[in-house]
This record gives C-alpha cells, sequence and structure tokens, in this order.
C-alpha cells in the first residue's frame, strides 16, 4: 500500500525530490567572512581544522557532501524529512566514497527532543536554505529548539527564507498556482506546471495583479528552463508564506541567537540582516538570514 505526501507529509511536497544544488551561502567560510563583516569573530578555521556541520533540509544532500568531499578533516550531517531524499544522498555518498558525511531521516517538528539528536556533536555551523519559508509553525519552533540544543556557543546559524516586503508581490501569485495545480489529481510539479500555464495567460492579457511584478516573469524564466521540481517545492506547501525580517530575529531570539550580518555579503555596506549567539567570555555566533 502507497502513501501519498498529502497523508504523511503535513502539506508539505513529498512527492517529488528536490532539486540537486549548491548555494555558497552555506559555506562556512562564506559565513565567517559575513560575520567579519558584521563585526564579529568569526570562525577559527584552517584547512586541516576539524569543523561540524549540520544541514537542516539537505534534500538529497548534494551541497552537504560537496562540503565533506572538499573539507575532509569536517564531520557533515545533513537532515530532511523525507525517506527518499536521505535515500538519494546516502547512495550519493557511498558512490563517491565520502566518509564524512551521514544523513538522516527526522521531523524537525520534534527532531530537538529525539535520542538521535543526544547523540548528534554541537554543531560549529548550522544551515538551512529555504526551509523557514516552506514549514508551517510545529516545524519552525522545532528548528529553533534545535539550534537552541545543537548550535555551540560561538558558532553560526544560516536561515535563509522568502523576505518582506520584497516577496509581497508573490503571496498572490503563489496562491494562484497552487490552487490553480491542486484542481489536477497530479505529482506536485505536474500541478504547477498547471498553475503556471493560468498566471502565463494571465500575464499574456496585462493582468495588473500580475503583469506589473517583475519576480512573476521571473518564475515563468524559471519554468522555461525545466526547473519544475525546484518551483514544487517553493511554492505548493501548504504552510507558504514569506517572513518579515523582524519576524525572523524575534524568533531566533529563542534560541539565544542574535542578527549579525547578511550572507549577502554586499547588503552589509549598508545596514541589513542576521543574528548572534551569547556564550561567556563575550563569544558569539552569527546567523545571516539570506533577504
Amino acid at each position: 500500500m502507497s502513501q501519498s505526501g498529502a497523508e504523511w507529509g503535513g502539506g508539505y511536497v513529498t512527492d517529488v525530490a528536490y532539486l540537486p544544488g549548491y548555494y555558497h551561502h552555506q559555506s562556512p567560510l562564506h559565513l565567517h567572512l559575513a560575520c567579519l563583516l558584521g563585526g564579529v569573530t568569526g570562525l577559527a578555521i584552517t584547512p586541516e581544522s576539524p569543523l561540524s556541520y549540520l544541514e537542516l533540509g539537505c534534500g538529497c544532500g548534494f551541497g552537504a557532501l560537496a562540503l565533506a568531499a572538499s573539507n575532509p578533516s569536517w564531520l557533515v550531517t545533513g537532515i530532511d524529512f523525507s525517506p527518499a531524499h536521505i535515500a538519494a544522498a546516502r547512495e550519493l555518498a557511498h558512490e563517491a566514497g565520502i566518509a564524512n558525511a551521514r544523513f538522516i531521516e527526522g521531523d524537525l517538528a520534534d527532531l530537538a527532543e529525539s535520542d538521535r539528536t543526544s547523540a548528534l556533536p554541537e554543531a560549529d555551523v548550522i544551515t538551512l536554505h529555504g526551509l523557514w519559508s516552506w514549514v508551517g509553525d510545529p516545524v519552525r519552533a522545532g528548528i529553533v529548539r534545535l539550534l537552541d540544543r545543537k548550535l555551540r556557543p560561538g558558532g553560526i546559524a544560516y536561515v535563509s527564507y522568502n523576505a518582506l516586503p520584497g516577496w509581497q508581490q508573490a503571496i498572490g501569485m503563489q496562491r494562484l498556482v497552487r490552487e490553480a495545480g491542486q484542481r489536477g489529481a497530479t505529482r506536485s510539479d505536474r500541478q504547477v506546471e498547471a498553475g503556471i500555464e493560468i498566471v502565463r495567460a494571465l500575464v499574456e492579457a496585462d493582468a495588473q495583479q500580475l503583469s506589473a511584478f517583475p519576480l512573476v516573469r521571473t518564475l515563468l524564466d524559471v519554468v522555461d528552463r525545466g526547473q519544475l521540481s525546484y518551483l514544487a517545492h517553493e511554492y505548493m506547501n501548504a504552510a507558504w508564506r514569506p517572513c518579515f525580517h523582524a519576524d525572523v530575529v524575534r524568533d531566533m531570539a529563542s534560541a539565544k541567537l542574535d542578527w549579525v550580518a547578511s550572507a549577502e555579503l554586499l547588503e552589509n555596506f549598508s545596514p541589513r540582516i542576521c543574528a548572534r549567539r551569547v556564550a561567556s567570555g563575550g563569544m558569539c555566533s552569527c546567523a545571516a538570514p539570506a533577504g
């Protein structure tokens, strides 16, 4: 008997895999530089120094494995809700002979209280790419508890999300894509395709609430490049919502995190984004959510 994503995914897309990709903002060296630009001590890191890295919502593990392969002295751990993602990540690690990476299937809503989490070492760096905008409040609360429990004092957390007000123009578009797509009993990527066709028709008809926004044009360009699996995970989750920076900073405060700097390095030359965790002796860490 098969399970549909609606039965066990809690509204999160589970029937198609997320696209493999490497996002340089998640690199500990990149985040180290972001902290320095934010006026905060970064990581004591050399090519040979050990480092514990944890990625939440790692997908098929491509980014985590790239870091592990490039830095054999690091211990890299990826966690994801999807058993298909974890199976693909483990298979890729095995085929590539990468021994310093491991992958754990788990629900971030309650993973912080799990015995498996107790066995994990404190992380020097914890990252999550996009996930914060795609999950509901129970998962967000679980992420904060996990950050509080497993990020070492002085470590770095990176939280990327769809930031308001810039993503305001996407709210109506996302609702249209999801509602129109779900009228067909097909996979999530096909639902996106169906919903996008309605968006495209409205843009061509010069619908004011769509045609005037550059973000809508960007969405159509992504479709034209065939990245439907990415769009399914970006737009088809039931809990999808962009966030104001101030609200993310407030949520992170529960894990003793304060904003430090933006992971978009050039943004640090004007007032923007981030978080730091104050520890004994005045040390701190930074969380750099991308706008």
